[in-house]
């Protein structure tokens, strides 16, 4: 019995794990899709004044 808890207690260990691993994932991507594209909208607002 004890060992079924244990194993149980793990698995719920390792999926919060992995959700939250995916979710900094998601996170970070947000960050560095969300800079990046104002990098790029910077960019193209100084060539707008260029041209």
């Amino acid at each position: 019995i004890r060992s079924s808890v244990l194993c149980r207690i793990l698995s719920e260990l390792l999926s919060t794990q992995i959700t939250l691993f995916f979710l900094s994932l998601c996170l970070v991507l947000y960050i560095y899709i969300k800079k990046t594209t104002l990098k790029i909208c910077e960019i193209f607002f100084v060539f707008k004044d260029i041209i």
